[in-house]
């Protein structure tokens, strides 16, 4: 009988220790989502490329202090040198592109031969180190929500500078999700290059955790707490509304390029399949390979020598500039 009675105990032991874990798991994302994203992105040492550029320090309207390089067109503007605090002054420019890289980098110091090769066909390029990376201020990832009142700043100081001549936004992976978004809510935006992007944040949340191979009826519980952990750090309205593959239906007679690789590992094409879909008149360049950057092996200091993504670049972002060579 006390065997019994301690079998009857010790089951109902188990059962409540497997329930409590279930429902620890089934929480995990009100600890796990916050803590994966209020923190910064701090690349310590960089040895930028040689290419003439002048710093920038951009305000942002929620008072983030946003860091930035300036590489001018080609005859745009007086000098590159100067106070970071001081306008630029880009009289004679004809398009401005602001570029955005991804979550954990690179630095946008090391798209500088991109800058300067861009330059050479007559765009200006302001390499934007988005809030909460490198030199830049803030201690949360904004995850494309964040960014857009940085790409807004950008836009203002390029706008501004040229005389309202066309300003571009270009993004890679969470920085192409900032572009989409900031695309869709400022209308002075005139183009968009969104590289290997995902079409919303909770969904690739959801489809890393498919890959990691959690069931689908837990996927299904989680997501819920998902997007209440998002909603807490970012508010209702972002969550909601900021949406790559929202956002992109706003693009309206404005020009698209869309990037991804056949098979990156870190955002599927299928997310830029999605954006396409939402935005028919967009070109989209699906290159073979797993480089989730789209330009061969991740590497930005090589991009100049990768004839082909330069190409598909070049003829959109140039496209009707009389400094193209």
């Amino acid at each position: 009988m006390r065997a019994s009675s301690r079998a009857v105990r010790a089951a109902r032991w188990i059962a409540a220790a497997a329930a409590a874990a279930i429902v620890l798991f089934w929480l995990a994302p009100l600890a796990v989502v916050p803590a994966a994203l209020c923190r910064r992105v701090d690349y310590g040492p960089v040895e930028a490329p040689d290419v003439p550029c002048r710093p920038l320090s951009l305000t942002t309207s929620d008072g983030e202090l946003l860091s930035a390089l300036l590489v001018p067109a080609a005859g745009a503007g007086p000098e590159t040198a100067g106070d970071a605090d001081a306008p630029p002054d880009l009289f004679g420019t004809e398009r401005s592109l602001i570029l955005l890289t991804g979550v954990d980098g690179p630095p946008v110091s090391l798209f500088l031969p991109l800058a300067g090769l861009l330059a050479d066909r007559g765009v200006t390029t302001l390499l934007l180190e988005v809030r909460a990376h490198g030199a830049s201020s803030g201690d949360r990832l904004g995850m494309g929500y964040d960014e857009v009142e940085d790409v807004r700043a950008a836009w203002a100081c390029l706008d501004e500078a040229s005389g309202g001549a066309d300003v571009y936004v270009m993004g890679f992976s969470m920085g192409g999700a900032a572009a989409v978004n900031a695309f869709g809510r400022i209308d002075g935006l005139d183009g968009l290059v969104a590289v290997s992007a995902y079409a919303s944040f909770d969904g690739l949340i959801l489809e890393k955790a498919e890959a990691m191979g959690v069931p689908g009826f837990l996927r299904a519980l989680h997501r819920p707490l998902i997007l209440a952990s998002l909603r807490a750090l970012y508010g209702v309205e972002a969550v909601r509304d900021l949406r790559p593959e929202v956002q992109i239906a706003a693009a309206g007679d404005r020009p698209v390029l869309l990037m991804a690789a056949a098979d990156d590992p870190v955002v599927p094409v299928s997310d830029t399949e999605a954006l396409a879909a939402a935005c028919p008149a967009a070109r989209v360049w699906i290159r073979p390979g797993e480089d989730h950057l789209v330009f061969q092996n991740n590497d930005p200091l090589s991009i100049p020598a990768d004839v082909e993504f330069c190409a598909v670049l070049t003829d959109f972002l140039c496209a009707g500039v009389s400094g193209e060579n």
